[in-house]
């Protein structure tokens, strides 16, 4: 079972819970996604099976984007509404002091790693770590945030003396980018606190939420014997990419690891190969020879074999 599935993520799962999900589902073993999302977190979970998976690697770098929730004058040790609240302040800063702050962050910083995520370092997780309560130095790391679209800015009076102030925004970023540590820098340079209280994600590498299924839609899809209905054909994610059709001889020497000659008429760098009767063979990477005007074709990723 070959492709790809737009899943959108329930609240309650974790990444690898929605895989051995599909897996199950389909009846087959190789199966991956492009990104984590937090148990918490719900969205777009672009997930590659069979042969797909070895598409990851061409759109796992693409940029995300968020929907998300930010609670100001708390901040907390897991960045988000599940952890313990470190500070507790009431903010007063304006409206417009807090779309200023968030507006601040539009373009490249640098941020930490927050201990409760999935990033490894030294081949354990983090989030492992901290459940231990032990904490340890984390590489800060650039990242970059397209745009931020406020949406709302609501206050309301917990007590006479406590009044909260929740933000909704969406975020269009970099991959890499953590929503709760945005949060937690936003917070921290208003100097009241902040932390995640919901976050949904919209876009990933070129899926959108719009056109994502549930795990129920897939499970009846592949009752309905349609599985075509939720799940996508590998060379969709290359449509931007150009094409180029081989005869037999040499869609078999370029699998057999063979360079071989191509027209100076081809598009230079990645291409899509299909064979003549339309099925897609994988991608390959044309170069100029030596002489700098014939066109050399070379196998870059099967997905045949």
């Amino acid at each position: 079972m070959d492709g790809i599935i737009n899943i959108i993520k329930p609240a309650g799962m974790t990444s690898m819970n929605v895989i051995s999900k599909v897996r199950r589902l389909l009846g087959e073993k190789k199966v991956g996604h492009t990104g984590t999302l937090d148990p918490d977190v719900t969205g777009v979970l672009p997930i590659f099976a069979g042969k797909a998976t070895r598409a990851i690697h061409y759109v796992q770098d693409g940029d995300k984007s968020y929907s998300a929730e930010m609670v100001l004058g708390k901040s907390t040790d897991t960045q988000d509404s599940s952890g313990k609240v470190l500070i507790s302040s009431t903010c007063i800063s304006t409206d417009e002091q807090i779309s200023e702050c968030i507006m601040s962050f539009v373009g490249r910083y640098i941020q930490i790693p927050p201990m409760y995520s999935a990033k490894k370092v030294n081949g354990k997780k983090l989030c492992d770590l901290a459940r231990k309560g032990i904490e340890v130095e984390r590489r800060d790391h650039p990242i970059e945030i397209h745009s931020i679209k406020i949406h709302s800015i609501q206050r309301e009076a917990l007590s006479t003396e406590e009044i909260e102030i929740r933000v909704r925004f969406d975020v269009d970023c970099s991959r890499g980018t953590y929503i709760r540590t945005l949060c937690n820098d936003i917070g921290e340079k208003l100097g009241f606190g902040g932390h995640m209280s919901w976050l949904e994600r919209t876009r990933s590498c070129g899926f959108s939420i719009h056109d994502g299924v549930t795990l129920e839609q897939l499970e009846q899809a592949l009752l309905d014997g349609v599985p075509e209905r939720v799940i996508s054909k590998t060379q969709s994610i290359f449509e931007d990419v150009p094409t180029i059709t081989l005869n037999g001889i040499s869609r078999v020497d370029l699998l057999n690891g063979k360079t071989i000659d191509g027209s100076p008429l081809l598009s230079l760098g990645l291409n899509t190969i299909f064979d003549d009767d339309g099925t897609f063979v994988g991608l390959c990477k044309i170069n100029l020879d030596e002489n700098m005007n014939v066109s050399k074709i070379k196998m870059e990723r099967q997905f045949v074999i």
